[in-house]
């Protein structure tokens, strides 16, 4: 998923490459137990030898994909953005000035 969004503060909110500290994954609760149910299987599925290692590496992380959604922050105001299950950002303001502006770095 490549974003190239604006903040209603003026700043880019932008996803153009890999190891971004503004970006993170996250897997909503009810998603939660099907996606380590696929981890579980993909890994028993290596483990009996059914797949090999690359194939067990794309179950994982096409589980992980299917499962989770992207967030960003505003590296300027804090604001929160929330992909829903469509895709679609969402915003969520800083209840304070002084927000954390890399909550989601790691």
């Amino acid at each position: 998923m490549r974003i190239e969004a604006q903040c209603p503060c003026g700043a880019p909110v932008l996803d153009k490459s890999d190891n971004l500290p503004h970006k993170a994954y996250y897997i909503p609760d009810q998603a939660w137990e099907g996606v380590i149910e696929k981890l579980e299987k993909a890994i028993e599925a290596v483990a009996m030898g059914n797949h090999g290692t690359e194939e067990g590496k794309d179950l994982v992380h096409q589980a992980l994909c299917e499962g989770s959604r992207h967030m960003y922050q505003c590296r300027r105001c804090g604001r929160i953005f929330v992909a829903d299950s469509k895709g679609q950002l969402h915003a969520y303001t800083a209840s304070a000035q002084d927000t954390e502006r890399e909550i989601l770095r790691a």
